[in-house]
Formats: structure tokens, C-alpha cells, sequence
């Protein structure tokens, strides 16, 4: 944690230190945990218990993240960190971004370039092709005589 670059502040009676923003670093860190997630409300105790990990004093040791995560909510420690920190903005677009059709459309044509690559390679040339067949005829010619 960098930092904190505030004096204390008393919040519903908790007195701490915060920062006002996340660097670039903490903001993926958050996005990244809760991409682990499907379900709406995981993503948001994730989100609430790193931007108090991240952005304040506040000791976390020894609580699991949804204890921590509803003692938080509801003193309101969470609601004046999403208040305040000025960039916080960044996790939601950074989330719509990776769930847009925009990413979904770009990472399914890099896929597809890159297969078809592979594929390209696989495809025997026209001379490779004709060496086939020549090949196949001598077989066919081989094998035709051998029954006679």
C-alpha cells in the first residue's frame, strides 16, 4: 500500500486513514478477483474489502472478507471510500469493458487468425498435392499389376 495521503477521518465513529485513489496496479488487482466471480454480490464484497485493503488503515487480519465486508457496509466505511476515491470509476469500466461485445468480438477474431494459421500450415501445397497423386497413380498402377 502506498502512502495514506489524508489525515484521519471519523466515519460512524471509526477513525482511519484513506487514500482518494487506487494505482493503476490495485485497480486490476480488484477487477481481476471479481472476474472470479458470476454472481453480482460476490464481485461486490470483493470490490468493498480491497478497496478498505487497499485504501486504508483499517486492520484486516484475522476476518474473513464477508464479516469484514458487512461490518464495513454497514457503518457506512464502505459507501464514503466509493464516495471519495476519485478514480473508482476506473474498476466498473475496466468489468464493462471485459464483458463488452467489443472484447468478446476481438478475442474471438484473434482466435480465429491464429487457427487459421495453423490451419494455413497444415494445408499441403499444390506441388506437395500433385506429389500425392502421382504417388497414388504409381500405387494404383503397382497394384493393378501385381493382380494380374
Amino acid at each position: 500500500m502506498t502512502e495514506l495521503k489524508f489525515e484521519k477521518i471519523m466515519e460512524n465513529g471509526i477513525e482511519f486513514r484513506y487514500n482518494n485513489f487506487l494505482l493503476a496496479e490495485e485497480v486490476m488487482s480488484i477487477v481481476e478477483q471479481m472476474e472470479n466471480y458470476d454472481n453480482y454480490m460476490a464481485r461486490e464484497i470483493v470490490k468493498g474489502v480491497l478497496l478498505i485493503k487497499f485504501c486504508t488503515n483499517i486492520p484486516t487480519e484475522n476476518m474473513e472478507d464477508l464479516q469484514l465486508y458487512n461490518m464495513y457496509v454497514a457503518n457506512g466505511i464502505i459507501n464514503f471510500l466509493e464516495e471519495n476515491i476519485i478514480n473508482i470509476n476506473s474498476i466498473d469500466k475496466n468489468i464493462e469493458y471485459n464483458n463488452s461485445v467489443a472484447k468478446s468480438v476481438n478475442t474471438f477474431l484473434t482466435n480465429a487468425f491464429t487457427l487459421l494459421e495453423k490451419v494455413e500450415k497444415k494445408i499441403p501445397t499444390k506441388k506437395a498435392l500433385d506429389g500425392i497423386v502421382v504417388e497414388f497413380q504409381n500405387a494404383v498402377k503397382k497394384y493393378a499389376n501385381i493382380k494380374k
